[in-house]
């Protein structure tokens, strides 16, 4: 039996995968939609289901900071090199929402350019609305949220990842 050792010809690039690039993933979390308790759950998933690479995470919320704080930690300690944005909006209905709205937009054009895969974590029709529209612009969109007994949106048109739920 021939045996091949592994030299720079065989070695596995962390970028691609069996050939196909390795994708990259620019989160966008309502943080005061979904318990920083699913943060690993999501990251396993996207890390070792997809082997994918997480690049990016905007987390919106308006509660003085404290789910931001811990979506972050939860993130950041798994990712320590990851980007994060965090976002606290005015307490109004649906500021988070409108703050994480705001971001994806002004970000749109370069996830397309870039072909970054957008992941939308909230279980809010105005959000799970968005990512129907950057989805419709050709941005690789999408939603993921944890189990619960809350109603959800959802869209027959989107790609949804339920995640554990978190008791």
């Amino acid at each position: 039996m021939n045996a091949v050792l592994p030299d720079a010809s065989t070695s596995r690039d962390t970028s691609e995968c069996f050939g196909v690039p390795q994708a990259s993933v620019a989160l966008y979390i309502d943080a005061d939609n979904q318990s920083p308790q699913c943060a690993r759950a999501l990251l396993s998933l996207l890390r070792t289901d997809f082997e994918a690479r997480v690049v990016s995470a905007t987390i919106a919320g308006n509660n003085h900071g404290q789910e931001i704080s811990s979506w972050r930690d939860e993130l950041v300690s798994a990712l320590p090199d990851l980007v994060v944005n965090p976002l606290t909006a005015p307490h109004r209905k649906q500021g988070a929402d409108v703050a994480l709205l705001m971001a994806l937009g002004a970000e749109l054009e370069r996830h397309i350019r870039e072909r970054e895969v957008v992941v939308i974590v909230s279980r809010d029709d105005l959000v799970i609305g968005a990512a129907e529209q950057a989805k419709a612009r050709g941005c690789k969109t999408l939603v993921a949220y944890a189990d619960g007994e809350n109603s959800t949106a959802r869209n027959p048109l989107l790609t949804t990842l339920l995640l554990p739920a978190v008791v």
